[in-house]
């Protein structure tokens, strides 16, 4: 072999290394979120970054929350080493009371 693909090689076995122990250590991960209904905004730390489904990298200690117009917010910390959040959000309940005048005649 010669010298340039031995340091090549050598190059790559260390990026490689250097990789694998960022992915294991207490850095950022992947996760991927959806949402039962899709389309909720996921904010982290109080950033809005994406709409469900989407994929963010996490720190362990971040703040999460998704929300939707019509559901109840879901709040909680970073998921750790979970590589997919699945999250199925509650509707809100009714603020106030329906009017019979209101509903259309059937």
């Amino acid at each position: 072999m010669t010298t340039v693909r031995i340091r090549l090689i050598a190059i790559a076995a260390v990026f490689v290394g250097a990789t694998a122990c960022a992915n294991t250590g207490g850095g950022p991960r992947m996760t991927t979120i959806t949402s039962d209904p899709a389309g909720a905004t996921v904010s982290v730390d109080g950033y809005g970054k994406c709409e469900t489904p989407c994929t963010l990298a996490l720190a362990e200690d971040a703040d999460i929350l998704i929300a939707k117009a019509g559901f109840e917010p879901f709040r909680m910390t970073a998921p750790g080493a979970r590589r997919k959040l699945t999250v199925k959000l509650e509707l809100a309940a009714p603020t106030e009371d329906v009017e019979e005048t209101s509903l259309p005649a059937l």
